[in-house]
């Protein structure tokens, strides 16, 4: 008897093993199906439609098969967009379509430093995105760290990105880097209020005592936007090295270009 229950209990788990086979195949080919499906659907809507269309198509859905067949048959990988000017790459990096992103970079004739029409540049976005795998793959591929104006460095230091600062500081990124208004990376991460982005930077070097262009410093930035902590941490470091401190001025801050919603 224990022999016979013995065998029907081996018999019922190799069922169950069948049935689980059974169901795990019906899944995978249900999955297949509906791929194929997709792609066939993409096909569809891309045909009779001109390649600049498909190809900004393409790269906000993330569609990287449908790009690879675009560069096979020649098509220019450096074409701008009419909106914003953003070429593929970096509405790729804007969309977050990160196999797009890795296929781009990978062609030979990727142009790294085309700018939209505010004057951003792939690394520029990446840096204000936090992509810190982007921003890597772009500084390897000799993406320029340092530009006049804004800088990948200024947008990472406002949104506080302490990996992507970093990374492009160890890039020899300019630390005290000038914008149009004179606003340095530190004085833009102090008026963000990323406290740990200002202690970074002045870590790193960067000089607390710089006045932009309406003759403001990091700390009248800070206070402008009420930071208490970073004005009380600037005050504190600037006494420290024997530098004479005035009370915090304020004014309207005017922030940087905001590249994730497309102003310019």
């Amino acid at each position: 008897m224990t022999f016979l229950r013995a065998k029907l209990a081996k018999l019922a788990l190799s069922l169950c093993c069948l049935a689980l086979g059974w169901a795990h195949t019906a899944q995978a080919q249900e999955k297949a199906s509906t791929r194929a499906q997709a792609n066939s659907e993409r096909q569809e809507e891309y045909q009779g439609v001109p390649d600049e269309v498909t190809f900004f198509r393409a790269v906000k859905v993330n569609n990287y098969k449908a790009i690879d067949e675009l560069l096979k048959r020649g098509f220019d990988p450096n074409l701008q967009e009419a909106e914003r000017g953003d070429s593929g790459l970096m509405l790729a990096i804007r969309e977050d379509s990160y196999r797009v992103v890795k296929r781009l970079l990978e062609h030979p004739t990727i142009h790294l430093e085309l700018k939209a029409k505010n004057g951003d540049t792939a690394l520029m976005l990446a840096a204000y995105k936090g992509a810190v795998e982007i921003v890597k793959s772009l500084l390897a591929r000799g993406a320029q760290v340092n530009r006049p104006g804004w800088t990948a460095l200024h947008y990472a230091a406002f949104v506080g990105n302490n990996e992507v600062v970093q990374v492009l500081l160890d890039a020899s990124a300019y630390i005290d880097a000038e914008a149009p208004n004179k606003n340095t990376p530190i004085m833009m991460a102090a008026y963000a209020g990323h406290v740990f982005t200002v202690k970074l930077l002045l870590d790193e070097g960067a000089d607390a005592t710089l006045k932009n262009d309406r003759g403001l410093t990091a700390l009248d930035l800070a206070a402008t936007s009420k930071h208490t902590d970073i004005v009380e941490g600037l005050t504190f470091q600037l006494k420290k090295r024997g530098l004479e401190v005035h009370p915090p001025k304020k004014y309207e801050f005017e922030p940087p270009p905001q590249p994730s919603s497309g102003k310019d």
